[in-house]
Parts: structure tokens; sequence; C-alpha cells
């Protein structure tokens, strides 16, 4: 399998910023030594991308003064996930699923990106996270281990 651009979501709201960003370096540090490229929606400057090619591009198509409103928050993180090949979503860091991740998950899924959704067993029950998801794994060494055979069938 060549380099995957990976699009990482999880929830943001009522969590400390700390736990966050190590959430994003431990997943990416992993997701790098599996050979792939993780795509942080957390990140101040979205405009550099790394494309397929690994030539870091700028897009110009997005307005990077409005990129900390509500309305830049969206648009960057919609051209971020266009931007991927598949999509982690980590809905096993609430009890509730979080409506961002869900709407970023809803996105993969009309895009058609490879989605991977991360939700413990027995926790809520939802048609629209369990119908978009191509493959739902208990927790993140699971889809870590799923990553793993992937990039090993090619």
């Amino acid at each position: 399998m060549r380099e995957q651009n990976i699009y990482l979501s999880r929830p943001f709201t009522g969590c400390i910023i700390n736990t966050i960003l190590d959430y994003y370096n431990q997943v990416s540090n992993e997701l790098k030594n599996l050979g792939h490229n993780p795509i942080i929606p957390f990140t101040n400057d979205f405009r550099i991308f790394k494309n397929r090619n690994g030539v870091i591009q700028v897009n110009e198509g997005i307005d990077p003064v409005s990129h900390n409103t509500n309305k830049g928050i969206v648009r960057r993180d919609y051209f971020l996930l266009s931007q991927s090949d598949m999509i982690i979503s980590n809905f096993s860091l609430t009890k509730t699923p979080s409506i961002g991740v869900v709407t970023e998950l809803a996105w993969a899924y009309q895009l058609k990106k490879h989605t991977i959704v991360i939700k413990k067993k027995n926790a809520f029950n939802s048609p629209f996270i369990d119908q978009c998801a191509d493959i739902i794994v208990n927790d993140m060494e699971e889809c870590f281990d799923y990553l793993n055979i992937m990039t090993l069938k090619v």
C-alpha cells in the first residue's frame, strides 16, 4: 500500500488542550512509523499540504485570515478531509458522539473516503455512525493492527 493521507478525527469539546495535543502526537507518530501521512485538523497553518508526490503545496483557495472563526474551522476541516485518503474517527474518547466527529465522518462517507471508526463495544448505537464506517474497531491498538495488515497486503 502506498503512503495514505489519514485524517484524524476526535472530539475537542470539554477536553483539555494538552490531552488533545498528546493524542495527536502519539497517533501521528504511530501512523508515520507505519509509513502514512497524518492529517491533523487542529493546526494553525492548514494552507500547507503535502500532496501525493511528497511535494509541499500551498492552497490559495482558502482565506488564511478566517481560519480561527467557526466558518474557517469548518472550511479548513472539510478541505483537509477532502485531501485525505481515509479518516480515523475516534468515538471511544467520550460517552456521547461529538457533533463535529459525526459531521467529519459523514463528509468522508460522502467523499467516498475509507472510514475507520473507533468505538467501544456496547457503546451508543447510531446508524449514521455504523453505516458510514467501512470498519469499526474497539480501540486505537486494533486500528493500528488493521492499518498494518492493510500495509502488508501490497
